[in-house]
């Protein structure tokens, strides 16, 4: 109900104006997309601009967390026009905290909470207290170009973005080479029409998964094991089982 309310206020707060797509970056996009239409259409507080296209997507930092079938369907990664862009903002305060990891390396659980919850709060009370001044910045520079740092950090981006879709062209040319003409035109083909329909269904971006069969995970190695374990010891009860032993070896060797 919350996200509902911020998502249309943000749509209707912002200056939109006629811009007819709008891509909507959320960590559980997957699942809140289900009937947010029909969720808004129920509510007279919502509402959402008729020419407004939502363009569904989850950020980088927060895909990988979620099942294999997700990366395609939802990652920025894959979807058109999205560009090279990783979605996130609060978890890019996070690498701030990285320095206070030395003081926090030796405190107690307590004590490691509070050193964090006076950071974050710090952070927080800086960005209360100079959001309107970034606000008038923001404005007189976009529409004035008053604010130098700001148009020579877009110009240096701009540079940088230009190098990278170079170097990304070379390396992707050098690879289509590689592949057969007649399969090239298949792919595109095939691509372009999965992008068509990613609106409406997602599940059509499953056309990028790889064919190529990887290995088992270790939840279906320890599954299977399992499974070996449970027909031996009808065989002979008296055998102990090793697959919980082998399983808090791995765990760690993962924790050291």
């Amino acid at each position: 109900m919350n996200m509902d309310w911020s998502l249309c206020e943000a749509l209707a707060t912002t200056n939109i104006g006629r811009i007819r797509h709008v891509l909507h970056i959320y960590d559980i996009n997957c699942e809140y997309w289900k009937k947010l239409l029909e969720r808004i259409e129920k509510n007279h507080m919502l509402s959402v601009e008729d020419h407004i296209m939502l363009i569904h997507a989850i950020g980088l930092f927060h895909i990988h967390g979620h099942k294999n079938d997700c990366l395609y369907r939802w990652a920025t990664n894959y979807v058109p026009g999205a560009g090279v862009v990783d979605g996130e903002v609060l978890e890019t305060l996070w690498s701030v905290l990285n320095t206070v990891s030395a003081a926090t390396r030796t405190a107690s659980l307590a004590h490691r909470t509070e050193i964090l919850d006076d950071h974050m709060n710090d952070s927080n009370w800086k960005k209360m207290s100079h959001i309107g001044n970034h606000i008038i910045r923001s404005h007189f520079s976009l529409h004035f170009a008053n604010d130098q740092t700001t148009v020579q950090a877009i110009i240096k981006r701009y540079k940088r973005a230009l190098d990278n879709l170079a170097e990304a062209r070379s390396a992707f040319e050098r690879l289509n080479e590689t592949a057969p003409p007649d399969y090239v035109d298949v792919w595109d083909a095939s691509i372009q029409e999965a992008e068509s329909k990613r609106y409406l269904n997602p599940s059509s971006m499953d056309v990028m998964k790889s064919k190529i069969n990887t290995g088992q995970t270790l939840k279906a190695i320890t599954v299977d094991i399992l499974r070996e374990e449970t027909q031996a010891q009808r065989v002979a009860p008296d055998n102990g089982s090793s697959t919980d032993w082998i399983l808090e070896g791995l765990k760690l060797e993962d924790e050291q």
